[in-house]
């Protein structure tokens, strides 16, 4: 049973802009809707906040817009809260930078009402009027000043304090400064009494750290620390106001004794932190380090993933491509309560050698957003209000514009109205921001979620570059001179893991290799892992993924410039194993993309438990170095154990070599060699022209006519012969219709040379012009026609056995039209030009 301040008529005014905010009383009891109303547009929000291991945090927000602007709407969303003391706030533009707070009252939440009225006072509309003094005074100065009209803004005075968790019997050092010389400062409890000896800060000084307690015990719990301006009572309302948790001696570890670490290369964190304990500290305990420097913890930045302690000495090894990011100078190590969360107030401090950090990068070629499972159902909720902060986030760090990846679930059913609800929070978010969907175009992956509609919402929001729609789940596509492949299974559509057939995995293997380079990136999207590679598909962990694993694996593992991203586990990226470093066994670098809807951890639990929360990577390519770079889209901060850089090959100049050539379709088409670089064994293929191919033929009347005939590439010619070890002879005959006979043209796979036809070989190079003449064809024969064809003789050479043929190619005949005049002289004979040369 709590004794509380009752006001009657108006309740205390809210601080800031009052005409924002206002909530029904400040009061409750267990179990009583808290009723507010905001006024709001865009992506403001009100949200109650608690105090939760280490600072405040909303529990309980909703939007502006969805509350209903300027209406009642109840906050607690029929839960039953704790009792103790909360804040409400009203943010805006989908902040969450407290500094930027509209407007904030304090409530509080109690078992029952004690009706005793300590206090009654109106100040405004709807009181009785009048004052009553309390039984017991408040506060020593028997005649407060009345509240004035509109509240004092909060920045007036100001709290400010070195930490908020403390244990029993600690002292609870603040520091403050104040506008009058009777603004006063206690410490209260959850309902709204102070249980500390108040004092005025002008007693102490102007940001003069002194201990709240003022003499006090403050036992374990939950309280705040008040600045109370103008000597006003304890319901006066608080110009600023800290919440600080109390907890028991043992709750708090003691910091390691010890520590050391160094960095292996300079910019990336590689190597060993061992740490060392006190004695009977190693049970229930963890590590928790972050990056840091003379003016504290690295701004932006969550701490380090946290590793368990195991004895009175302990070793973490960084995964050498984690960075240490610019401007860390320090690493700070802390002990934590595993159970409860608390951290040592103080820490270990290791410095960095001189230049440890990673230094700068310069400008990116391009950049892009690559995240994972969002789940959109409807348009409120946890998983939209995560993917409109996600969005945000996106535009903040990118204003300028960049496309982001989505590896798979982005519709909780497949239903096309979820897809449409997706890009309807797309489309307010870049509204709101005053941005084009072209600015950050939108391209998928399908998950396992996604398939009932594989063939229909999915392939209508799935885009490519071109704005068009790819026609199949497994598709690829260039943009900005990188290559992009995204998978699909080809397995049962309702299932957790994928399966690729055959044809796919081959498909895969050609688009790999087209215009490869191994210092470029190659970057493939599949919303389910490889087993045993990052967090998620770990022995233990649950695992569902690709079931025809090793076939993927080898096709993938003959590209090392492949960065792979997997999302579907949701396993959280400060975890173990949240990045695949190439190795023989798979030579790619693999990522787990986290979950913009929610995360899951297997810290406590190896099979994973569920954790609010919402990140992606932010990927930066600088030349043959890629940044992939952990974001904490909740807190807005860089995931300091997954900020990756990996370096690929260096840019070969490359010493190419001919290594094959074929002519799939005949020697008179366009073929392909390829190249291979005696330098760093890469391959590539391009195209080569025709050895032979037809310019017609020609009919001389008196020396009067043109020249054409069949032309040889040597170029080509010789390419073909240094790659394949190989001589191609090339022959041509020409000969009339009438001495061919039926199927007697080839004769044991050879052009036969019958009756009437001149047939010969030909191995010199540059131009010769070889005129054959039949003569003695009267005008009667013109109608008959003339062949002229070409063959090719492939030769392999073997030292024991001599020459060999080996193949055989006929190109296509032309049949000519032979009726010539001039003026009127008399045909006698046509005589048809062979011109041979490149």
């Amino acid at each position: 049973r709590a004794t509380v301040k009752i006001t009657i008529g108006n309740p205390d005014p809210v601080r800031g802009d009052s005409t924002k905010l206002s909530v029904n009383k400040r009061v409750f009891e267990k179990g009583e809707p808290i009723m507010v109303t905001a006024n709001g547009s865009g992506e403001d929000w009100a949200g109650l906040y608690t105090f939760r291991s280490y600072e405040l945090e909303s529990f309980r927000w909703d939007y502006v817009t969805d509350m209903g602007d300027g209406e009642e709407f109840d906050l607690s969303r029929g839960q039953e809260l704790a009792g103790g003391s909360y804040i409400l706030r009203l943010m805006p533009n989908d902040t969450s930078d407290k500094s930027l707070t509209t407007a904030w009252t304090s409530i509080f939440v109690v078992d029952e009402y004690n009706y005793a009225v300590e206090y009654d006072y109106s100040s405004g509309e709807g009181g009785d009027g009048g004052e009553v003094e309390p039984e017991t005074p408040v506060n020593p100065n028997p005649d407060p000043e009345p509240e004035p009209d509109e509240p004092e803004a909060p920045t007036e005075a100001k709290l400010t304090m070195e930490k908020t968790v403390f244990k029993a019997g600690e002292p609870i050092y603040v520091s403050a400064t104040y506008t009058h010389e009777k603004d006063w400062i206690a410490i209260f409890n959850s309902s709204g009494n102070y249980i500390s000896q108040w004092y005025y800060i002008s007693n102490v000084g102007q940001n003069v750290k002194y201990d709240a307690r003022n003499g006090s015990n403050i036992p374990a719990g939950e309280y705040t620390v008040r600045i109370i301006p103008k000597d006003g009572a304890k319901n006066t309302p608080a110009v600023d106001t800290i919440s600080i948790l109390v907890v028991e001696e043992d709750s708090i570890p003691t910091k390691p004794i010890n520590a050391t670490y160094t960095p292996s290369v300079n910019g990336y964190a590689g190597g060993t932190v061992s740490v060392t304990m006190p004695e009977g500290e190693a049970e229930n305990r963890s590590i928790v380090m972050y990056w840091a420097n003379e003016n504290g913890i690295l701004n932006g930045y969550t701490s380090l993933a946290r590793f368990k302690v195991t004895g009175e000495t302990t070793t973490f090894t960084f995964p050498k491509s984690v960075v240490i990011p610019e401007g860390a100078t320090e690493l700070w190590v802390y002990s934590q309560n595993t159970a409860l969360g608390y951290t040592s107030d103080e820490c270990v401090k290791i410095s960095l050698p001189e230049n440890s950090a990673l230094g700068s990068l310069g400008a990116p070629n391009t950049s892009f957003f690559v995240i994972s499972d969002i789940h959109i159902t409807g348009l409120t909720g946890t998983h939209a209000t995560n993917f409109k902060k996600m969005l945000n986030e996106a535009i903040l760090l990118k204003p300028n514009g960049t496309a982001i990846y989505i590896v798979g679930d982005m519709a909780e059913n497949g239903l096309a109205e979820q897809f449409a609800n997706m890009m309807t929070l797309y489309n307010e978010v870049m509204e709101a921001n005053g941005k084009k969907p072209s600015d950050y175009p939108l391209y998928m992956a399908i998950g396992n979620h996604d398939y009932p509609s594989a063939n229909g919402a999915f392939l209508e929001y799935a885009t490519l570059p071109d704005g068009s729609h790819p026609t199949d789940t497994t598709y690829d596509f260039w943009l900005n001179g990188y290559h992009y492949i995204f998978l699909g299974a080809d397995s049962s559509p309702l299932g957790l893991d994928a399966w690729f057939n055959q044809e796919t995995l081959s498909w895969l293997d050609e688009k790999l290799n087209e215009n490869r380079e191994p210092s470029r990136p190659i970057f493939v999207f599949l919303h389910q892992s490889l087993y045993n590679t990052v967090a998620g598909s770990l022995p233990g962990e649950g695992w569902h993924g690709v079931s025809n694993d090793e076939e993927l694996r080898a096709v993938l593992s003959k590209y090392p410039e492949i960065l792979f991203f997997n999302g579907h586990s949701h396993w959280t990226m400060d975890s173990n194993g949240n990045m695949h470093e190439a190795d023989e066994s798979l030579p790619i670098n693999a990522f787990n993309c986290g979950s913009v809807a929610y995360l899951w951890s297997g810290y406590n639990k190896v099979g994973g438990e569920h954790l609010d929360g919402s990140q992606g990577y932010l990927v930066e390519i600088y030349g043959n170095k890629i940044f992939v770079r952990g974001r904490d889209f909740t807190a807005g901060e860089w995931i300091a154990s997954a900020q990756y850089l990996v370096k690929l090959a260096e840019p070969c100049k490359h010493s190419f070599e001919a290594v094959r050539a074929e002519y799939s379709n005949g020697f008179g088409k366009n073929g392909t060699v390829t190249y291979k670089c005696s330098a760093c064994s890469f391959e590539k293929t391009q195209s080569i022209a025709p050895i032979v191919y037809s310019k017609g033929f020609s009919a001389c009347l008196d020396g009067y006519g043109f020249t054409e005939g069949y032309v040889i590439n040597y170029e080509s010619k010789a390419i073909y012969e240094a790659a394949n070890g190989k001589e191609l002879r090339l022959g041509f005959a020409v000969m009339t219709v009438e001495s061919l006979t039926a199927d007697t043209f080839f004769e044991g796979g050879m052009l036969s040379s019958q009756n009437g036809a001149v047939q010969m070989e030909l191995n010199d190079s540059g131009y010769i012009l070889a005129n054959i003449t039949i003569k003695n064809i009267g005008a009667n024969q013109l109608d008959n026609g003339i062949i002229i064809s070409a063959y090719i003789n492939e030769i392999s050479r073997d030292i024991q056995n001599g020459e060999l043929t080996t193949h055989f190619v006929q190109l296509e005949p032309k049949n000519g039209a032979l009726a010539y005049e001039k003026g009127d002289a008399t045909l006698y004979s046509v005589s048809y030009n062979l011109l041979i040369g490149k």
